[in-house]
């Protein structure tokens, strides 16, 4: 049996905007969103929680009033 994505996280990179899915025990597919620096995203499929603010640490994003 081969191995089987569990989640998948989508990333803008002109803005903070990340979409977080994964994989539930009854193989259907959840997903979160995430605007904001504050949050936590927990990757249980690897044991590990990523913050929103070091995903975009040093990365330029286009603010509101620039679009």
């Amino acid at each position: 049996m081969y191995p089987a994505i569990q989640e998948i996280l989508f990333v803008e990179s002109r803005k903070c905007y990340i979409e977080h899915y994964y994989r539930t025990a009854q193989y259907n597919w959840n997903y979160s969103i995430y605007a904001e620096r504050s949050p936590v995203i927990s990757l249980r499929s690897i044991e590990t929680v990523l913050s929103v603010a070091d995903i975009y640490h040093k990365v330029y994003l286009i603010l509101e009033e620039e679009v």
